[in-house]
């Protein structure tokens, strides 16, 4: 079976529309430890009045500001990665006449992997020690806001590795057989 330019396109515009559905997923789970990261540095701010809790608010509504911080970079990341990933599928022409857009799609790819790996270890990093204080400010909601965000920062960090060294690989393995 020989690979035609037909076909190698089709390859090319599933793996685009892979990685902006990736993308997308991503966007939306940043902003969702976004908007948690919201609530809970709001309710640390309510807890600061008390004298019981003054310093654990305090300490967790500064934790929930970094957060907010290092989610927002991740969220932006993402959606303007599939944002870039939907118009070269929609102008699907300028792939075929430009071959470098493969290239640079590649490229930004790599990038926002190491932005997410990046970021979602510093967001599991960060709320791992602090379960007791999101039991403390979580209240009577049924949501698990550390399981969400600390599950949710290590499975950004997997995901960007994983990228990382799929894209190594496949640089290695390119450079090596020459393909």
């Amino acid at each position: 079976m020989t690979n035609s330019p037909t076909r190698n396109m089709i390859r090319i515009r599933l793996t685009i529309m892979a990685f902006s559905i990736l993308g997308l997923v991503l966007a939306s789970l940043n902003s969702a430890i976004t908007r948690f990261a919201i609530v809970l540095r709001d309710r640390a701010r309510l807890g600061i009045t008390e004298p019981d809790n003054a310093i654990l608010a305090h300490s967790f509504q500064q934790l929930m500001e970094r957060v907010l911080g290092d989610v927002l970079i991740a969220a932006l990341a993402s959606a303007l990665s599939a944002i870039a990933g939907l118009v070269l599928l929609v102008y699907s022409r300028r792939l075929r006449e430009n071959s470098n857009l493969q290239i640079y799609f590649g490229f930004m790819q790599l990038i926002l992997s190491l932005v997410i790996l990046v970021t979602g270890a510093y967001l599991a990093d960060h709320v791992h020690g602090c379960q007791s204080s999101f039991t403390v400010l979580q209240g009577d909601d049924r949501i698990p806001y550390h399981s969400i965000m600390y599950f949710g920062g290590v499975g950004e960090a997997v995901y960007g590795a994983l990228v990382i060294l799929i894209g190594a690989g496949y640089f290695g393995l390119s450079l090596a057989f020459g393909s």
